[in-house]
């Protein structure tokens, strides 16, 4: 009895290292790009029908390091397995000639189904020589964000430094996923000694903008600013059966994976263990404490 116990701990474990040997070893599913230039592409996002989980994670390359989402045509900074994403967002601008009047201004809005704006790493940023920004949530226009410049003064004005004179900046709060982001012009600007009033407004990631006086006439032709974005990934029917099977049971150990918003986990390798928890058998590692415990087994048996 003792023997046939050893027999099948063995073989056990054998099974187990077998499994772990079996991973794909890779971030991306098996026969799909994981690279756009210097840019990593990580599963569940992927390049080409049966390489992502949703539409929402569907990228496609356009050239070396430009890479855009799918779903809404956004430049993609960077892809991450650690619960965010970094986007490039236009910047939002109304531009007004003192002497013709005429006016020119850019005003887009955002719609994302699995990323919300990270509330602790951004800031609404407004820029220009008197005006307000106002960042709304689309889904509760009751949740709306504003700072105002101070008009144009030449003691209070400090490149490096968005202190309310031509600049100003504030945080947001809230998992916003659908927002549009609008500027105002004064009726009668004090934007000497320029001759074209312009007012920008955007969201930028912290530490990603330092104000500059010259960005009075020119930031519109930046375009792009860094945002970043929590990711939330989406788990299928399938998955859920997977979850509940025997085989996941045992790679359990190998992830965790925590319900942070509704629908949706965000999982992360077991410690010791790397490697992309979306892909069957992606955490690999050489000491999972489940192996420990069967080999310590087999030696108390054999005692």
């Amino acid at each position: 009895m003792l023997l046939q116990t050893q027999v099948i701990l063995l073989q056990f474990l054998f099974l187990i290292l077998g499994l772990e040997s079996a991973s794909t070893g890779g971030l991306a599913l098996p026969g799909c790009s994981d690279k756009c230039g210097n840019i990593s592409i990580p599963y569940p996002f992927g390049i080409g029908r049966g390489c992502y989980l949703g539409d929402a994670y569907a990228v496609e390359c356009h050239a070396p390091n430009l890479l855009l989402l799918w779903e809404s045509r956004v430049s993609v900074l960077n892809l991450t397995l650690e619960g965010y994403i970094r986007l490039a967002l236009n910047v939002s601008y109304k531009c007004r000639d003192l002497k013709s009047n005429n006016s020119e201004s850019s005003e887009p809005s955002y719609s994302f189904t699995r990323f919300a704006i990270s509330p602790t790493s951004n800031k609404l940023t407004g820029v220009g020589c008197g005006g307000f920004v106002t960042m709304m949530d689309m889904d509760n226009m009751q949740n709306q964000f504003s700072c105002a410049t101070m008009t144009n003064q030449s003691h209070g004005m400090i490149d490096g430094k968005c202190n309310g004179y031509d600049c100003c900046q504030l945080p947001i709060s809230g998992n916003i996923s659908r927002f549009l982001i609008q500027t105002t012009i004064p009726s009668n600007p004090d934007c000497a000694p320029w001759p074209i009033s312009c007012h920008y407004a955007f969201l930028v990631e912290d530490e990603g903008y330092e104000f500059r006086s010259s960005d009075l006439l020119v930031l519109r032709e930046s375009r792009e600013r860094p945002v970043l974005f929590n990711c939330l990934m989406l788990i299928s029917f399938m998955d859920i059966l997977f979850i509940f099977s025997m085989v996941f049971i045992f790679f359990n150990f190998l992830r965790k994976c925590n319900n942070i918003l509704t629908p949706g986990y965000l999982c992360n390798c077991t410690e010791g263990y790397q490697g992309n928890p979306y892909l069957k058998n992606g955490c690999q590692g050489t000491c999972h404490p489940f192996i420990i415990f069967l080999v310590y087994s087999l030696n108390s048996l054999s005692t």
